[in-house]
C-alpha cells in the first residue's frame, strides 16, 4: 500500500511538471502568434496605404 501511494505521488509530480512545461510552451506559441499578427496587420496597413496612394 505504501509503495502504491509513492507511485501516485510521483505520477502527480510528473503530471504537474508536464503541465507546467506545456503551459510555458503554449505561452511561447501565443507570443509568436501575437507578434506575427501584429506584423501582418502592419503589412496590411502599409499595403492599404499604398493602394490608396495609387488611386489618389
Amino acid at each position: 500500500m505504501e509503495r502504491n501511494a509513492g507511485n501516485i505521488c510521483n505520477t502527480k509530480m510528473l503530471m504537474s511538471i508536464f503541465f507546467l512545461a506545456l503551459k510555458r510552451y503554449l505561452e511561447k506559441i501565443n507570443a509568436v502568434i501575437v507578434t506575427t499578427t501584429k506584423e501582418i496587420s502592419m503589412l496590411q496597413v502599409a499595403s492599404i496605404k499604398v493602394f490608396l496612394y495609387h488611386f489618389k
